[in-house]
């Protein structure tokens, strides 16, 4: 009788730990930190959910998913793989990547998205910064004005002629959230208009360079409903540390983005082209000022509402003025520990 009772406890403590495994495991209730993608689809990456999921606080109720509208090299990386990831399963994240909202999928999965109260969010660096971060995201040692005569002429790997928009030189921001399809023709005279008002309908838009202030994080966290004191995150995850995606086994990559930042010659060889690009981006230039302007109001104000301590300062962003590249004005190599993360 004894040993049927031990043989039904040890059957029963076994079938709980097999079930509370599997669903440590399950990709529809752990956060998407906790798997990798293969081949064959998502499976356990080997780590242990309690340390590389952020669960919410009690204080607050997360929402059920996340739609991201990824501007390419706007700190991508630390949003996906350290804040969303975190945060949400895999199946919660919607990630749009540099896809205009004149695409019909992505426009529906942003109605989708809003409907479903999820939270929607993108995040905008200086235009020009952001070009120049996508020309040593791709390059090692090819000259930026050939590399950007190559794009603008729309020999752009990722570039689909239409709504897909992934090497984009030339007013990307607002060709995103006016809707717009290349097939259609040059941007129309209201294209900003349209670009602002659909921003203003995101409930985060993020200003990269101040991404990592406790301003910001504070902010999202109460959106995004995780653990944070006073914009200071309460444990490991999620991070705001702006950091960059490395090229692998590609030395020479990190070499030669290391060495033009560093240079005044790089810089003042790259004037001519990147005043061009300043010109070609002057509508992205206008939104990306319009939303600093609002962000800084709006994660003003909340701080003021949640937050006892005075509201702390942003740091000044880099290109104010439009002198990323002007080294007579305080561009880099000045501004080099700043400009160069991605």
């Amino acid at each position: 009788m004894r040993k049927n009772l031990m043989r039904t406890h040890c059957g029963m403590l076994l079938f709980w730990l097999i079930l509370c495994t599997a669903r440590a495991n399950d990709i529809t209730n752990t956060c998407a930190a906790a798997f990798r993608l293969t081949l064959k689809g998502y499976v356990s990456n080997g780590k242990d959910p309690s340390k590389v999921c952020s669960p919410p606080p009690a204080t607050c109720r997360r929402p059920a998913g996340i739609y991201h509208m990824y501007c390419k090299q706007c700190a991508g990386y630390v949003m996906g793989k350290n804040v969303f990831n975190p945060l949400w399963p895999t199946g919660n994240i919607t990630w749009i990547e540099s896809t205009t909202l004149g695409h019909g999928k992505t426009a529906r999965l942003l109605a989708s998205a809003q409907r479903s109260r999820w939270v929607t969010i993108t995040v905008l660096r200086h235009p020009v910064d952001r070009v120049v971060a996508h020309y040593f995201a791709t390059q090692m040692n090819a000259d930026l004005d050939a590399w950007s005569t190559k794009a603008l002429a729309k020999q752009r790997r990722g570039y689909d002629g239409s709504t897909r928009l992934w090497l984009e030189l030339e007013n990307l921001y607002t060709k995103l959230f006016s809707a717009h399809d290349d097939r259609r023709g040059p941007l129309p005279p209201d294209a900003l208009e349209r670009a602002d008002r659909q921003l203003q309908g995101f409930d985060r838009v993020v200003i990269a360079e101040w991404l990592e202030s406790p301003r910001t994080i504070a902010w999202l966290g109460d959106v995004m409903c995780f653990s944070h004191v006073a914009g200071v995150v309460s444990g490991k995850w999620p991070s705001f540390v702006r950091t960059r995606r490395r090229r692998g086994g590609k030395k020479v990559f990190e070499e030669f983005r290391r060495d033009s930042y560093e240079s005044a010659e790089f810089w003042r060889a790259a004037r001519p082209r990147l005043e061009d690009l300043a010109r070609r981006n002057s509508l992205d230039q206008e939104l990306y000022a319009r939303a600093s302007r609002r962000m800084d109001a709006q994660s003003g104000d909340h701080w003021r509402r949640t937050q006892s301590a005075p509201v702390p300062a942003l740091a000044p962003l880099p290109c104010a003025g439009g002198h990323c590249w002007d080294l007579a004005r305080g561009g880099p190599p000045k501004d080099a520990a700043l400009a160069v993360n991605g």
